[in-house]
């Protein structure tokens, strides 16, 4: 992805392939949720799809776009790590 998605309506399945090749939900993401902003922090592209589990109402901004906003508005960059945070929690509770 070379684009970070903002999730305004609806609801988006982050899916990824196992080592044998079936299809697993990561998670569902929806409304107010962001989706690609982990390439922020890895130098390549996703290894997952996101894929549209209802009709969807997205917006989208560049890579390069995001990171501007975020160097130059601080309270959106801790806006950020909180939703992060609140990412990991959701996936740790799955383990």
């Amino acid at each position: 992805m070379e684009f970070v998605y903002f999730i305004d309506d609806g609801e988006v399945a982050l899916l990824k392939l196992n080592k044998e090749d079936d299809e697993i939900e990561l998670m569902k993401q929806e409304e107010g949720d962001i989706v690609g902003v982990d390439i922020l922090f890895k130098n390549s592209l996703c290894d997952y799809s996101a894929v549209a589990k209802k009709s969807c109402k997205l917006y989208k901004t560049s890579i390069e776009k995001f990171q501007q906003i975020l160097s130059h508005q601080k309270a959106t960059s801790m806006e950020l790590m909180r939703y992060l945070c609140s990412l990991l929690n959701q996936l740790e509770s799955k383990i």
